[in-house]
């Protein structure tokens, strides 16, 4: 009998996690939720005003991303409670910035030196059948069009004069 008092130790208390690793990780969920619902608004827009075809589940993925790495945080705490948080809070910043990555792949940008008025805006979709959306940003400004009518609008830019 004293063989087996020996032979089985006692059981270690469970170690507490850090409250950070507790309580950061879903505070950054819902900032990365709510700084991604303008990002996703303001990059997507282009791709839905020029009938861009893409996932329509996008337009959620404010939700759907730090949600899913908010649920992988949950299932993973327990057992790695800093490396998950970490890692789930990391992998839902990127995964975020690939929707800015996938709509800036997905149109084409010609710079031009001046921003079209509204009338050459309407009269330049009539006459080519295309819309275009124009930006401006630090950089100048660009009118953005669908990548298979890039050619043809910076031919018609190119005959008005204002290709940079």
């Amino acid at each position: 009998m004293a063989e087996v008092a020996i032979d089985n130790r006692p059981v270690q208390p469970r170690k507490r996690p850090s409250s950070a690793a507790t309580l950061l990780p879903p505070l950054l969920f819902l900032g990365a939720m709510i700084m991604a619902a303008d990002f996703t608004a303001i990059d997507l827009r282009p791709l839905h005003v020029l009938h861009v075809p893409y996932l329509k589940a996008m337009d959620y993925a404010h939700f759907i991303i730090p949600g899913a790495c908010a649920l992988l945080w949950l299932a993973t705490v327990q057992k790695w409670p800093n490396a998950s948080s970490i890692i789930c809070v990391l992998l839902c910043f990127v995964l975020i910035d690939q929707i800015r990555a996938y709509a800036q792949k997905h149109v084409a940008r010609l710079p031009v030196t001046r921003w079209l008025e509204t009338d050459e805006a309407k009269s330049f979709e009539s006459r080519n059948g295309f819309p275009i959306y124009q930006v401006g940003s630090k950089d100048g400004e660009f009118v953005i069009v669908a990548p298979e009518n890039a050619a043809r609008a910076r031919d018609e830019f190119s005959r008005l004069g204002i290709v940079r």
